[in-house]
């Protein structure tokens, strides 16, 4: 069967709530992710006890705050090396008809992170207008070779979507070819432009851009907490990605601080050695 009607194989989930979250791990995840997927399941249930959550996976998962485990062997293929190029499959595997989509890395910091009323009645599909700081000021995050070429950038760390919608299948489809010959879009970029490796925002970026529904895509009233020291201006000479070396991050009963700053919305920390440097804390603070 060729790689372009692999969809076709996949069990394709039945719908078995309204809204839900759903976080994705498969076999090309780092270790770290199954710690971080744990890590971001709990914070949910603190904050939304009743919240339904799916998990698809080709991995043994046992997790008592997990409502749905959707095991997946097919859809997550072996030459797809990225992770995120499996984020294009969710449109089949999720079983809510309305999904919040989060990735692994993601701590939800208070019960007002998430506008669910809001979300449920989307009509096809969103992602947050803008990311912010932990400060809460808006982070200028535009993808270079995007941007030169007078794409919007759309960031795949979070978006919601709604399966029962004739454009948001359209969506996936494209999407789908998109990432699995993405390649070939490059023109639509820039025909100079020689990708190495498989990048995700671009891909879904692409995706809006061809469709040109990229404007009726961003959302105003979700956003998120997008730890990146590289687009923080208030730290001048620092490089370094993994910015628990040189902030503190604070868990309490009223949610999570970052130095002096709490963090209000949905907090995406990217830097994996949190989950190391402050586990005593945050599994005390998630009981």
């Amino acid at each position: 069967m060729k790689k372009n009607s692999t969809y076709k194989k996949w069990k394709i989930t039945p719908i078995q709530a309204d809204f839900g979250i759903t976080l994705l791990l498969d076999k090309n995840s780092d270790p770290v992710q199954k710690d971080c997927l744990s890590i971001c399941v709990k914070s949910i249930k603190k904050w939304y006890p009743s919240m339904p959550i799916a998990v698809i996976t080709d991995q043994a998962l046992s997790m008592k705050e997990v409502d749905y485990v959707i095991p997946q062997e097919i859809a997550i293929d072996s030459y797809w090396s990225d992770k995120k190029i499996n984020l294009c499959t969710l449109y089949w595997l999720s079983p809510f008809k309305v999904t919040l989509f989060i990735d692994n890395d993601f701590m939800l910091t208070s019960p007002d992170n998430i506008d669910q009323y809001h979300l449920e009645s989307v009509k096809t599909m969103c992602v947050p207008r803008r990311v912010l700081g932990f400060r809460e000021h808006i982070l200028p995050y535009q993808n270079r070779v995007l941007n030169e070429n007078g794409i919007d950038t759309v960031l795949p760390h979070t978006f919601c979507f709604r399966r029962d919608n004739e454009t948001t299948l359209e969506f996936f489809n494209l999407w789908y070819q998109v990432c699995q010959d993405w390649q070939a879009f490059f023109p639509y970029v820039n025909k100079t432009v020689k990708f190495k490796n498989f990048d995700s925002t671009i891909a879904i970026s692409l995706t809006a851009h061809i469709l040109g529904i990229t404007k009726e895509l961003k959302n105003s009233v979700y956003t998120y907490v997008h730890m990146d020291p590289f687009l923080e201006g208030s730290f001048p000479g620092i490089r370094n990605p993994a910015w628990s070396s040189f902030l503190k991050i604070w868990p309490s009963e009223d949610g999570i601080a970052i130095e002096n700053y709490k963090v209000n919305k949905l907090l995406h920390y990217k830097d994996k050695k949190v989950i190391s440097i402050y586990k005593k804390q945050l599994h005390e603070w998630l009981r």
